[in-house]
């Protein structure tokens, strides 16, 4: 799971950069946007920020069982590190 930094997105291009690295070798990449940044800004209340880590695990929660057999590993840049489960 790839989750942006600051005033980013999932299609920022560094995020679609790593996705790319990780499914050149074969892994599955999820491109995670925080609640509120750019495509939900409209739909969400608040600001972003790395506190709500309940989003995360839920997504993490919502895996299916392919996805999940082997494990997860989350990357997080800048404000995405930040989170609790990333760092």
């Amino acid at each position: 799971m790839l989750i942006h930094g600051l005033t980013g997105c999932e299609d920022s291009t560094y995020v679609r950069r790593a996705a790319q690295f990780h499914l050149l070798r074969g892994r599955k990449a999820l491109r995670l946007n925080l609640r509120g940044a750019k495509p939900s800004r409209a739909m969400a209340t608040g600001h972003y920020h790395a506190g709500p880590v309940q989003d995360i695990q839920d997504v993490l929660d919502g895996l299916g069982e392919d996805e999940a057999r082997h494990g997860a590993f989350l990357v997080g840049f800048s404000l995405g590190g930040n989170s609790p489960l990333v760092s």
